[in-house]
């Protein structure tokens, strides 16, 4: 995990990375494929929205690794997207203007987390 990642809490009090991605290049409000920075954490299946929380939040149905960049395709436009915006993961899909961060955020990771791929996920 990179420093600066953001860690929130659910409503357990455990922690969770929120996920987050670059935007890299303009994207229309019709548009629903979105180039991203590499280095994102998101998969298939995760809810993105744009960090203001102003607009739509959107499923993720495929994402294509590239060489310089990611490409994310999503179920619903997240209406006009600009170089450099942040997208983040949000709970569930929804309408805009009312799209949720997925947790709570507490606080950025300071330092680089490795974490060590064991055969039966515990850390």
């Amino acid at each position: 995990m990179p420093s600066g990642a953001i860690i929130g809490v659910d409503n357990s009090g455990l922690g969770h990375v929120i996920k987050t991605a670059k935007v890299m290049e303009a994207v229309t409000e019709t548009g629903k494929v979105i180039k991203v920075r590499k280095g994102h954490f998101l998969v298939v299946g995760d809810v993105i929205a744009k960090t203001s929380l102003d607009g739509i939040s959107s499923v993720i149905t495929a994402i294509v690794i590239g060489v310089t960049f990611d490409t994310i395709t999503v179920t619903n436009t997240l209406n006009v997207l600009a170089v450099d915006d942040v997208l983040i993961q949000a709970k569930a899909e929804a309408i805009a203007g009312s799209a949720e961060i997925v947790h709570t955020p507490k606080a950025p990771i300071n330092v680089n987390i490795f974490i060590k791929n064991i055969s039966n996920g515990m850390v």
